[in-house]
């Protein structure tokens, strides 16, 4: 079907002339598909590598005010060397994981504490402290909220929300007196 026919001879119509076979280079590095069609790459336009997927550990302090890391990693052989900017509040893709800072905080009550009502002092990210009211009658594991206190939100001056998680704490050993006053308690239908 195609005996003695030159494809170059529709090359050359459409501008390809003069190459030697392979000359025409696709890249899908990035790209279209096409964007090399027609000739070889230009020596200012190196072909893309893959993508480098990094994992940057990064401290409570460096997520709520950002700024810069260096990162070293391999390329083609040599050590190279690169500054990353951190944004503020930049933890996409990034699991924290924080020996007692865990998310929602978590503060252990007395069952009295509970049961009456009580002020806790809780800790922020970047270790304010702020006053937390709980209520009379707080259940074990409610969550609380304190507005605007959380990590920041990136590339924004605003603030995420810190949650609080209460845990009550029941006594599994009560005195004699303890006893004698819950009974008193269970008696008046509590």
């Amino acid at each position: 079907m195609f005996r003695n026919f030159d494809f170059s001879d529709i090359f050359k119509e459409f501008g390809f002339g003069g190459q030697k076979p392979g000359g025409v280079r696709f890249s899908f590095g990035g790209g279209s598909p096409f964007g090399n069609f027609g000739g070889s790459r230009s020596a200012q336009a190196p072909i893309k590598g893959s993508d480098l997927v990094y994992e940057l550990p990064l401290t409570i302090a460096e997520v709520i005010a950002g700024g810069q890391k260096k990162v070293s990693f391999k390329h083609n052989g040599r050590v190279e060397n690169l500054t990353v900017k951190i944004p503020k509040g930049f933890i996409a893709g990034k699991k924290l994981r924080l020996a007692g800072k865990g998310e929602p905080l978590s503060r252990t009550i007395r069952l009295t504490e509970a049961l009456l009502g009580t002020h806790i002092v809780v800790r922020t990210p970047d270790g304010i402290e702020k006053r937390l009211k709980i209520p009379a009658g707080t259940k074990h594991q409610t969550k609380m909220r304190i507005a605007g206190q959380g990590l920041p939100l990136m590339n924004t001056d605003r603030r995420g929300d810190l949650f609080v998680k209460i845990e009550v704490d029941i006594p599994k050993q009560l005195s004699e007196e303890q006893v004698a006053l819950v009974k008193q308690l269970a008696e008046t239908g509590l």
